[in-house]
Order: structure tokens, then sequence, then C-alpha cells
């Protein structure tokens, strides 16, 4: 295929059911009984997304969150976490994720599906377990944030949004440049994860 977003819409073409929810490398559910507990305490109500909680694992931290649209504009912040958000089958077929983005072709889809009056119900229940220490999005969060950049200006997001994503994006450059001095880039970790409420994991 022609990387990871190609390999999840032919996932998508292939699927038989109504619902999908995508797990990569690194994703689990938070227990066996997520699935049953979700559908347990959705009423359809023609939603595009049910989305739950999701909790990151960073060396021996850990952190849970909640999806971020809860919280902020979609513009501002990936509104779900793609492996505790389960995505109606049409819905995906209507926005097929762009093949141009290598990173970020999922951001792209919630936002676009979002700006066409989709909607989402919100179960509060951990439903995966994500391993922040590896993948695309962890390895590359540069080009990641250069395409989300690239995403909002296209989709005509405001112009603060844009901003902010610019902003990260050279604070994002700055810690590439002092991790090549290992005590200082030791310290900004430390004090991104205190700062972030990671917890020591005790499980």
């Amino acid at each position: 295929d022609r990387g990871i977003y190609d390999a999840m819409m032919k996932g998508v073409n292939l699927a038989s059911g109504e619902w999908i929810l995508f797990r990569n490398s690194g994703d689990l559910f938070y227990n066996d009984l997520v699935i049953e507990r979700v559908f347990s305490a959705y009423e359809d109500k023609g939603e595009a997304f049910i989305a739950g909680d999701i909790r990151y694992l960073k060396g021996d931290s850990y952190k849970d969150v909640r999806p971020n649209i809860l919280s902020c504009d979609y513009f501002d912040a990936m509104p779900f976490h793609h492996p505790s958000t389960f995505i109606r089958k049409r819905i995906q077929l209507e926005f097929p994720l762009d093949l141009k983005y290598k990173n970020s072709a999922d951001y792209k889809f919630f936002i676009q599906s979002l700006n066409a009056g989709m909607t989402y119900c919100y179960i509060n229940m951990l439903v995966a377990v994500f391993d922040a220490n590896y993948g695309a999005s962890t390895s590359n969060y540069i080009l990641s944030l250069k395409e989300n950049i690239d995403i909002l200006s296209s989709l005509g997001a405001p112009c603060k949004s844009v901003n902010k994503r610019k902003n990260m994006l050279k604070k994002e450059m700055l810690k590439k440049k002092i991790s090549c001095i290992p005590l200082l880039s030791i310290l900004i970790e430390k004090y991104t994860m205190m700062r972030g409420q990671w917890q020591k994991k005790s499980f």
C-alpha cells in the first residue's frame, strides 16, 4: 500500500460492520470489556463518532486524557484520540483519509467531518491505551505540525488557530536543536512531563 492511511482505508472498505475503530502498533483496548461497555452506554442518535478517554504511556509514567473537543475548539487541537474513537463507517467513506499527508490525515478527516456538521457522543470511560514512546506522530512531531498548519489553512481555520500551530512548530524546532545537549534535553523533558501532570505507573 501507499502508507499507513492507505492501509487504513483498505481496512475501512473491507469492514462489514456499521462502526470501525483503528488499532495501530502500540494501541490496546483498556480492558476486554470496553466494546461491550461502550455500546451498552451508547444511545444511537445518528452521531458520526463515539469518543472515549485514552491512557498515554511514556517511560515509567502515564496520563489519562479526555477528548480535546470537550474543552476547546476542534481547530485548536486534535478533536478526538483516534485509538479511543469509534467512527461510523459511512462517515469515514464520505471523508476518506487524504494520502497527501503522512502523519496528519486523520486530523484532516476529523476537521472535515465536524465542519460538515457531523456530531459525536462522549462516553466517560477509558477506551484505549496508547504507547507515546514510539510511532510516526511521536517520532516526527515536527512533520505533524507542518501538516497541521497546511490542513488548517486549507480548511479555513481561524488565524489564531493557525498561528498557535506555527508557534508550537517554532518551539518544537528549538527543542530539536537543544536535544543535542543531553542534560538540558533531559531537564526539559522532565519539566514537560511534570507540567503535563503525568503520573508514575502503579500497574
